[in-house]
């Protein structure tokens, strides 16, 4: 199954960076190679690797390919601990998450997990508020990650997800454009087009960047 060569795709890499045979700075075999040695689509790859970016084990450079940045001794956070960050750090976190997530999400949902983001963009689309927006929009996005099937990634998903409940964001102002980020996301995910899913939460986060980097935005005292 392709979820098992995920698991398999990680722990190889991860075995060759806790035995020294890629050391600190030293590049991870490409996407194109390991795809071709587990027999698996480049999306599986992504999938495999994603965890290891997040706990800050190795860096994606675009157009230079993954780099080791810290031994295996480096943990990614528990699930339940608690995690501050600044607006820009969440983000960041979330561009190295989010996409791959809808990816796997666009091969692997069900006719329910579609129905259940269906209902969860519904919400978001109705929303009022900002608060209304962020709990209905952080809802459109678990339902993405519970639609990978993959409970790693799920986790992975809720620890952005309560840093993100932490903050405080301010007076950033709902955007229409937005809620069709979000619809344009869907879409791609019932064409089950996982490269289009992928490039069209690359472009919702970008957005938000540019929105929050003109708002200054504090922690919840």
């Amino acid at each position: 199954m392709k979820s098992e060569r995920v698991v398999l795709i990680r722990e190889h890499v991860r075995k060759a960076i806790e035995s020294g045979a890629i050391g600190v700075g030293q590049k991870l075999p490409t996407e194109r190679e390991l795809a071709a040695q587990f027999d698996v689509p480049r999306s599986a790859v992504r999938a495999a690797i994603v965890p290891l970016e997040f706990a800050g084990i190795v860096k994606r450079e675009v157009g230079r390919g993954t780099y080791v940045l810290a031994p295996m001794a480096r943990q990614a956070p528990q699930g339940d601990e608690e995690v501050d960050a600044s607006p820009t750090d969440l983000l960041d976190a979330a561009m190295s998450c989010y996409p791959a997530i809808c990816e796997v999400a666009a091969l692997r949902a069900t006719r329910a997990d579609l129905q259940a983001i269906e209902e969860c963009l519904g919400r978001v689309e109705a929303a009022r508020d900002n608060e209304e927006y962020r709990r209905h929009d952080a809802a459109f996005h678990m339902a993405i990650a519970r639609a990978t099937h993959n409970r790693l990634l799920v986790e992975l998903n809720a620890v952005i997800d309560r840093a993100l409940g932490r903050m405080h964001w301010g007076d950033i102002e709902l955007i229409e454009g937005d809620f069709h980020d979000h619809r344009l996301i869907f879409e791609a995910l019932m064409k089950r087009n996982a490269d289009l899913a992928r490039r069209r939460m690359v472009a919702h986060l970008a957005g938000a960047r540019m929105v929050v980097a003109s708002h200054a935005a504090a922690p919840n005292p």
